[in-house]
């Protein structure tokens, strides 16, 4: 069974990395959510009461069946880039991003954006109310020794901060 082989996967990284539960999120594809079995369910919920958050990942792109969303414990939505990075040309990609964004609010799920790239991305996802985002206006992919750096950097930047304060 590949679920089980996954989890011990899951569980011997967990051990390996020291990482936390609730500091791990898995994001999952509309397709792999069509498997609508009480297998698959208890895994993810097993997944949920251990603190893993999960996702939907490319929203919109897939199958998009709307009743999976209420069976499956998924705690955000991510929205697919090819309806965030045309939105400031094509208002119809706006209003498909404004709704998506809603339909996880009133479904009490995270919305997360991809393919932010511009800073105009950034304010209209905002002015929605779009809790996170990822794309290259934040930063390019990063290999772990940079991502390291990064983090670090930021952090020292807010302890700095709450020094002067």
């Amino acid at each position: 069974m590949q679920e089980a082989s996954f989890s011990k996967t899951l569980d011997s990284i967990l051990d390996e990395t020291g990482l936390g539960n609730q500091c791990l999120q898995l994001e999952l594809t509309e397709s792999m959510l069509m498997d609508d079995s009480n297998t698959l369910i208890s895994l993810l919920n097993s997944w949920v009461e251990r603190g893993i958050q999960l996702s939907i990942d490319d929203f919109g792109t897939g199958y998009s069946n709307l009743g999976y969303l209420h069976r499956f414990p998924i705690q955000s939505i991510k929205i697919d880039q090819s309806f965030v990075r045309p939105m400031l040309e094509e208002s119809e990609k706006r209003k498909i991003v404004e709704t998506i964004i809603h339909l996880a609010h009133r479904l009490d799920m995270t919305a997360i954006a991809e393919g932010i790239e511009l800073p105009e991305h950034l304010k209209i996802l905002q002015s929605l109310n779009c809790e996170k985002g990822q794309g290259y206006l934040f930063s390019t992919p990063l290999n772990t020794q940079d991502t390291q750096a990064l983090l670090l950097q930021h952090f020292s930047n807010i302890q700095s901060e709450i020094a002067v304060a």
